[in-house]
């Protein structure tokens, strides 16, 4: 078994024997790193993230999802590395102008979604997948009028009026799947180094519905051991330097373009009526950020300014991210 492919996706050591690594990470959102408030405003998250060498099995991960977790090819190649983590976040989005309580016609509306993620990750040396089943709901039982009303407290920033025009309750699911593989890598002396990987990914549900390709660059120390969160957006995901004997650290630019077929979020509700506005479905996002691991910790910080997602937005949607890991064995 080869040595870097060893330490990568949530294995922390360099003793091969060492397959049952475990992580907790914690992630907060919001666009008060700009200060900016409206559109995507805040998103918190808890994560609880194992490794494994092991093919997926009912020993550990759930066995309703293993047949769809099989078909995806997990399973097929005996050399991959193999991880699976368990999210519970809440997000929510609200239109630009959050102090009047009237309906704001040409703007998205406000919008909470509580719910629960699955993620099943692969990878080799020059490329990761990963394959997540997202289940939650929007609307009042998600309790993001509460939230924000809580953090705006706490802030000092200006409550918000118009939660009485949020999304009605409704459950929402998404299958969703990306792809990132490694294009290109150099040296600079002994463990600086540069490297630029393609990103694919895609996802259905009443949730959302998109296809999406990107390019990240990225420039550190000690890449190779820290390229799975070189995926999707990553302040989003486990960071497996946590706990890693050296320093691992990293600074990246990241840009996604990617059509939406459906938003909840943006549209409104599915069958029930409520407020919603047209969606653009092409849409771009450029996002640039930094982690470092210290000790049993890792942390990630990624900016991000995201394209008009309807066409009545009085402008781009900025936020900020900030990940903690902490390896817990």
């Amino acid at each position: 078994m080869n040595k870097a492919l060893a330490s990568l996706l949530f294995f922390a050591l360099p003793a091969y024997a060492e397959t049952n690594i475990r992580f907790f990470n914690v992630i907060y959102e919001n666009d008060i790193f700009f200060q900016e408030d409206g559109g995507y405003t805040n998103g918190f998250a808890l994560n609880y993230a194992r490794g494994f060498d092991a093919p997926f099995s009912e020993k550990n991960a759930p066995a309703f999802l293993l047949p769809l977790v099989e078909r995806a090819g997990f399973n097929r190649a005996s050399d991959r590395m193999r991880g699976i983590s368990y999210q519970f976040g809440q997000i929510m989005s609200t239109p630009e102008d959050i102090t009047t309580p009237e309906l704001i016609a040409d703007q998205q509306p406000y919008a909470g979604l509580l719910m629960g993620r699955i993620n099943f990750y692969g990878l080799t040396e020059q490329s990761s997948r990963r394959l997540g089943f997202i289940a939650g709901v929007v609307g009042p039982a998600s309790g993001a009028e509460q939230s924000q009303k809580l953090v705006h407290h706490l802030t000092g920033s200006e409550q918000p009026q118009g939660w009485d025009n949020q999304l009605k309750t409704e459950p929402v699911f998404r299958l969703e799947s990306s792809r990132t593989r490694r294009l290109w890598t150099t040296q600079f002396g002994r463990t600086l180094g540069g490297d630029v990987s393609a990103i694919a990914e895609g996802g259905i549900g009443n949730l959302s519905s998109d296809l999406g390709f990107g390019m990240r660059l990225r420039f550190g120390a000690r890449l190779n051991e820290s390229f799975p969160i070189a995926m999707d957006l990553p302040g989003r995901e486990i960071n497996p330097t946590a706990g890693m004997h050296n320093t691992h650290w990293h600074f990246f630019i990241n840009l996604e373009g990617r059509y939406v077929f459906n938003d909840i979020l943006i549209e409104g509700n599915s069958y029930q009526d409520s407020h919603g506005v047209e969606l653009t479905h092409e849409q771009a996002r450029l996002g640039f950020g930094a982690s470092i691991n210290l000790g049993n910790w890792a942390f990630t910080y990624e900016g991000a300014f995201t394209s008009k997602e309807y066409a009545t937005q009085p402008g781009t949607g900025k936020f900020g991210s900030i990940s903690f890991t902490y390896r817990l064995r």
